[in-house]
C-alpha cells in the first residue's frame, strides 16, 4: 500500500520546534534543581539557633561508702549555630542508668532536702564547652545509682531532647558506712591470743580488736564488744589470730573484709588483703581505727 504522507500534516519545522521544546524543558529541569542544591549549599539561617547537650560526665569516687562526699564534673557543649544565652545547670542522680530533665535533682545532703543548680553561665557560643563541677554526697542506701548532669533549655534552642547526660551517667556503687574504733588496744603481757570480730546491720558496718588467755576468750570478747557498739550492730562474727594477724575491709557495694594470721605482720596483712577480695572487696585495705592506726597485730607467747 503506497504511504499516505496526508494523514501526518505535521511539517519537519513544527518538529523540530517540539524537539527544541522537549530540550528547552529539560535545560530549565535541570537549572531549577542546579539552583536548588547551590542555594541549600549557600543558606544562611538568618535565625541561628543554639544546641546545649552534655558531653562528658564523671565522679571522682566510683565506690563511696554511704554518706561520703565526692565530686561530680560535667561538660555542656553548645553544638549549635547561635549562642545560647544564659542558662542553668542542674546536677541529677538515679538510680535507672539515664538522665533526663524529669530526673530528680541532686541534694545538699546536709539534710536540708536543697536541691543544688548552678548559677550557670551568661553565654555560651557555637561549639564552645564549658565544665563544671559540684561536691555531692552519696546515698546513704548501699545500692547503684547514676549521676549526670542537664542544662536548662534557653529560648529558641533548636533540640531540647538532647540536654542531659542521657544514656552517658557515671555510675556509682555506695557501699555501707564503715564504723571504726576510736582507739585498739594493745595486748596485756598475759595475752595469747587476738581476735577481731566484724558485724553489719542494713546500714552499717563496724568492726573490733580483742585479746585474750585463750583462742576462744579472745573471740568472745571481740564479739561482745562487737555487739555493743553504738550502730547497735548484732549480728558478729570472729575470727582468732597467732601470732600475727591483720584485717582488710571493703566496702563495694557490700561490705567485704578479710582476717589472717602469718608469722610476720606483712604476711597477714597481705593474706587478709587476698582473702577480702576472694569475699568480693574492691579497694580492699587494712582497717585502720579513726586514730590511724593499722588494725594489725603480733602477739608474742
Amino acid at each position: 500500500m503506497p504511504y499516505n504522507t496526508t494523514n501526518f500534516p505535521v511539517s519537519w519545522g513544527q518538529v523540530m520546534m517540539i524537539v527544541l521544546f522537549i530540550v528547552l524543558l529539560i535545560f530549565l529541569t535541570s537549572c531549577s534543581e542546579a539552583k536548588k542544591a547551590v542555594q541549600n549549599l549557600l543558606e544562611i539561617d538568618p535565625e541561628p539557633k543554639p544546641d546545649l547537650i552534655i558531653t562528658e560526665t564523671s565522679v571522682t569516687k566510683t565506690n563511696p561508702n554511704g554518706g561520703e562526699r565526692f565530686t561530680l564534673s560535667f561538660d555542656v557543649q553548645n553544638q549549635g549555630r547561635g549562642p545560647s544565652g544564659r542558662f542553668l545547670f542542674y546536677p541529677k542522680m538515679s538510680t535507672a542508668p539515664s538522665i533526663t530533665l524529669a530526673t530528680p535533682q541532686v541534694t545538699a545532703g546536709d539534710g536540708t532536702g536543697i536541691q543544688l543548680i548552678f548559677a550557670g553561665i551568661s553565654n555560651l557560643g557555637p561549639s564552645e564547652t564549658v565544665t563544671r563541677s559540684v561536691e555531692v554526697v552519696a546515698p546513704s542506701t548501699p545500692g547503684t545509682y547514676y549521676y549526670g548532669a542537664c542544662a536548662d533549655p534557653v529560648t529558641g534552642e533548636s533540640d531540647t531532647t538532647n540536654n542531659c547526660s542521657g544514656d552517658k551517667p557515671a555510675m556509682v556503687r555506695v557501699g555501707l558506712p564503715l564504723t571504726e574504733p576510736s582507739t585498739i588496744p594493745t595486748p596485756s603481757p598475759r595475752s595469747s591470743y587476738g581476735a577481731f570480730a566484724v558485724g553489719r546491720t542494713d546500714t552499717s558496718y563496724g568492726w573490733v580488736l580483742r585479746y585474750g588467755e585463750s583462742a576462744s576468750e579472745a573471740r568472745n570478747n571481740a564479739e561482745t564488744a562487737c555487739r555493743s557498739l553504738s550502730n547497735a550492730i548484732s549480728s558478729c562474727r570472729s575470727v582468732a589470730i597467732f601470732p600475727c594477724g591483720a584485717l582488710a575491709v571493703g566496702a563495694r557495694p557490700r561490705p567485704a573484709w578479710g582476717v589472717a594470721s602469718g608469722s610476720t605482720m606483712s604476711e597477714a596483712q597481705t593474706a587478709a588483703i587476698v582473702q577480702c577480695r576472694n569475699a568480693g572487696g574492691t579497694n580492699c585495705r587494712i582497717a585502720t581505727g579513726s586514730s590511724g592506726r593499722a588494725a594489725s597485730v603480733c602477739l608474742n607467747r
